[in-house]
């Protein structure tokens, strides 16, 4: 199996890449965030802005985006409403994935928000494969 260029499994050499170095962001149904850090601490979570040459991938910006600013100091614990969706999205892009995977994307989401990411995605879709199953 390969992404872009980049072999990921191959049985027949043995070779499996670590899931850290496949380039795919994954936002499972039930988010996975992290309880026991601030919504920060879950954004930067694997997030290397040494490697990233896009901008669209930078920390400030994708917040932007996601309307989480205000929440960035705040426990994931004390978010509401499609904020913990909001802020499990954001973690996935700032890994700068080539492919990601949605479970759900948008059940919690309100339709201007839907709109507005719809286009996030659109703006750069040149920089991964966006497959939604839901």
């Amino acid at each position: 199996m390969q992404l872009d260029d980049k072999v990921i499994f191959d049985g027949a050499v043995r070779l499996n890449l670590p899931p850290r170095l496949r380039s795919i962001g994954y936002v499972p149904q039930d988010l996975a965030l992290f309880p026991h850090l601030k919504v920060r601490a879950n954004l930067v979570y694997g997030y290397r802005p040494t490697l990233i040459e896009n901008e669209l991938f930078m920390l400030g910006h994708v917040a932007e985006v996601m309307e989480i600013v205000p929440l960035l100091e705040r426990d994931v614990t004390k978010l509401s409403g499609g904020e913990p969706q909001r802020v499990a999205f954001a973690r996935a892009i700032l890994s700068a994935p080539r492919l990601l995977l949605l479970d759900e994307p948008m059940s919690s989401l309100d339709s201007r928000l839907k709109k507005r990411l719809f286009r996030f995605f659109c703006a750069f879709a040149t920089n991964f494969e966006f497959h939604s199953f839901m």
